[in-house]
């Protein structure tokens, strides 16, 4: 079913009022939830909590692989921090633009008035679309440091052989499907333009 359906068939049987997303690649702080849901009930808005994703074949865990996201107006967005050292200016709590999908919490009834994740993107920008969506209902993302996860990627999408044909292909149609989806006729001209 791919990460976008196969998550959504699951939320159909969630009970609670937040939904906790977490990749089969990953694994966790013994507080990584508690703090996440911290990071949702810190103030009025928040919808979606991102944690900090940490790569732990790198460094010994202390390379970053996710401190929240940017949007790009080419469409799509990146990582904050990926790549990186795990740097003093990524322990801080902020909003960001969205959650890498390894590691959020999502509250339940924003998720599915938004329509769940877009089943279209099957793999790969989904969580950023869900994270502009939060902003553009007028709702807001954080990105909560103490929340830490650690992130091998491409467990499932690639088998540990890094970037397929199909990835390839998956990341250039969704980062133009999100643009062409979301954003006004003056960004999308630009944005596929500086994509040619």
């Amino acid at each position: 079913y791919g990460f976008c359906k196969g998550n959504n068939l699951c939320v159909r049987h969630a009970k609670g009022e937040y939904l906790a997303f977490l990749n089969n690649d990953t694994f966790v702080a013994s507080d990584w939830l508690t703090n996440l849901v911290a990071g949702c009930l810190s103030e009025n808005g928040v919808v979606l909590a991102a944690s900090k994703l940490l790569c732990p074949h790198l460094e010994n865990g202390r390379i970053v692989n996710a401190a929240g996201g940017v949007f790009f107006p080419v469409g799509g967005g990146i990582e904050e921090g990926y790549l990186e050292p795990d740097v003093p200016s990524y322990h801080i709590q902020k909003y960001t633009g969205f959650g890498c999908g390894a590691a959020i919490l999502v509250e339940k009834r924003f998720f599915l008035d938004t329509g769940a994740f877009d089943e279209y993107y099957f793999h790969s920008f989904e969580d950023v679309d869900l994270g502009l969506r939060a902003w553009l209902y007028g709702h807001k993302v954080l990105y909560v440091p103490s929340s830490v996860a650690w992130h091998y990627m491409g467990g499932t999408g690639s088998r540990g052989k890094g970037s397929t044909p199909t990835l390839v292909f998956l990341s250039i149609r969704n980062r133009l499907y999100l643009l062409v989806k979301n954003y006004e006729v003056q960004t999308i001209l630009k944005g596929i333009f500086l994509n040619h």
